[in-house]
């Protein structure tokens, strides 16, 4: 499994487990001790900041703090919660996802999906046709009202990324949204 792919699953684990997504340094500081409170073990908001990308940091983090998030998240270690990711066990490289993915060419026209992710950021989008959607409503982020795209798949815990996007008749780049933490829900309402 990608390291990457495994911390971002486990930052939306976390979120759901501490009931909020970090995203001040207060709510850091809560995060911290809440971590601390249920483990015995700390890690330090520094390094909350650094793996929510709160603040830039391109080392990686210590096995130490992935240990103690992991146990967080009822997990003997970080070992332990990658292999959770993949049954299989031998193969990093590959695996299946399991039921938090959507593939969108299965909505109807008219269906719409509710998106939301870390920072308060979410959307609706009405599908328009087969893996293409309009944006209804857009809320801190970079998507706008209006916008159409090609949307293919979503998943729980994974980054947003849409393409062919056309604003106001204009063809605008591709677009990968959810970064820190991935997808936090979806819910599709039927026509």
């Amino acid at each position: 499994m990608d390291t990457r792919l495994a911390l971002s699953s486990l930052i939306a684990l976390t979120n759901e487990n501490l009931g909020f997504s970090p995203s001040t340094p207060s709510e850091f500081n809560d995060a911290s001790l809440k971590i601390q409170s249920a483990t015995g073990k700390s890690i330090s908001q520094s390094s909350l900041k650094r793996l929510w990308g709160y603040v830039h940091y391109s080392s990686k983090p210590s096995t130490t703090t992935l240990n103690n998030l992991a146990q967080f998240n009822g997990f003997s270690d970080w070992k332990a919660y990658v292999m959770s990711l993949s049954p299989e066990g031998m193969d990093d490289d590959s695996g299946f996802l399991e039921d938090s993915l959507l593939d969108t060419g299965r909505l109807a026209t008219g269906d719409r999906l509710a998106l939301s992710w870390n920072d308060g950021k979410e959307c609706l989008m009405e599908c328009i046709a087969p893996g293409r959607f309009r944006i209804e409503m857009s809320k801190n982020i970079k998507l706008q009202e209006g916008d159409t795209l090609t949307l293919h798949m979503l998943g729980i815990g994974h980054p947003i990324y849409a393409n062919d996007i056309v604003r106001g008749g204009e063809r605008i780049p591709a677009y990968h949204g959810a970064k820190k933490g991935g997808l936090l829900s979806f819910r599709i309402l039927h026509g």
